[in-house]
Formats: C-alpha cells, structure tokens, sequence
C-alpha cells in the first residue's frame, strides 16, 4: 500500500513540475512587439500640431489624424499626400531615437519617432518635394500628436 501511494505522489510531483515548466514557456513580449502596441491607435494633431522648418503649419494640416495598426498599416485624415498618402504600410526599424523605434514607411521615407507615451507622440522626418514645381519646398517636419 505504502508503494502505491509513494507512485501517486512521485507522478503527481512530476506532472506539477511538467505543467509548471509548460505554464511558464509563454513568450514574452519583445520590446517590438509592445512599442508596436502603444503605437497602434489613433492620434490626432495636438495643439502644438504640425511645423515645418519651426514653423506653424497647422492650417495645412486642419483636422490631421493618424491611425497605426498592429498589423502595421496606417490611415490618415488631411494627410496631404505625398507628406503622409491617405493609407500606407510600414516596417518597424530599430534605431538609436528616443524611443529606440522608427518607421519605415513603405514609400522608404524614415520616420522618426521621437516620443511615444501613452498620451503622446512626436513624429519627425525630412521632406523634399519631388516634381518640379514642389522641388522648392524642403525641410523637416514635426507632427506632434496626442492620443485621439
């Protein structure tokens, strides 16, 4: 009797180990994974807004919003394309910002992300008009955003 009861407990203490080792083998999140998502929502300009070259832009920009996805798409409102297309995709590249995440855009434009908190996000890139007529128009933008 005493030997059946010594295997019961032997089996119980190696399938309590068993299942402890397989509850603990989730993944754990990487760091991409949880910048993907605290970028993923939508985002609105704040009142700082938008500048190009320090200089206020908003009325360009009246009504901008952004929104990322997990999935990693994005969709604009007033996005005046080509400076943000009304969708798009993009690529999460590491990178030495604030954040230690940038943008990739699928146009290949690098965006910088220069703050993400869960309130707000400052997104930074250069621009340089491609045809003739917008060639002129070059600088660097700032879309200071906050959660919409």
């Amino acid at each position: 009797m005493k030997t059946i009861n010594a295997i019961k407990f032997l089996i119980l203490v190696v399938m309590s180990g068993f299942l402890l080792t397989t509850s603990s083998c989730k993944d754990d999140p990487t760091a991409e994974d949880i910048f993907r998502k605290k970028i993923a929502l939508a985002w609105k300009s704040s009142p700082t807004g938008v500048q190009f070259d320090g200089k206020d832009v908003n009325g360009v920009f009246k009504d901008f919003t952004i929104t990322f996805t997990e999935a990693q798409t994005f969709t604009t409102t007033a996005g005046n394309a080509p400076v943000w297309a009304a969708s798009g995709k993009f690529t999460i590249k590491a990178a030495s910002s604030a954040t230690g995440f940038n943008l990739l855009r699928d146009d290949g434009l690098e965006v910088i992300v220069d703050k993400l908190t869960d309130a707000q996000l400052v997104l930074k890139f250069p621009y340089v008009g491609k045809s003739s007529r917008v060639k002129s128009v070059s600088g660097g933008f700032v879309f200071d955003l906050v959660v919409k």
